[in-house]
């Protein structure tokens, strides 16, 4: 696997989707970026991470570390 690379050295790229580490004790989780909107979907400019469990907002977690997402064969 990837190694984990710290938010401050550089973010993944838009809708990339990676592992995040949470240290408010979620675990390991899948994410992406995406560029947030407004209603009628207006782009704010403001990024957030988005996560595969529907019910979590970015606001929830701590993440000061990603990985790209292995490949199957990994």
């Amino acid at each position: 696997m990837s190694e984990w690379i710290d938010c401050t050295e550089r973010l993944p790229k838009p809708q990339q989707q990676v592992l995040v580490n949470d240290l408010n004790g979620e675990g390991v989780l899948i994410a992406w970026r995406a560029l947030w909107m407004e209603v009628g979907g207006v782009p704010t400019g403001e990024w957030k991470w988005v996560f595969q469990i529907a019910d979590l907002d970015d606001s929830d977690v701590d993440i000061k570390q990603w990985c790209p997402y292995p490949s199957p064969d990994q």
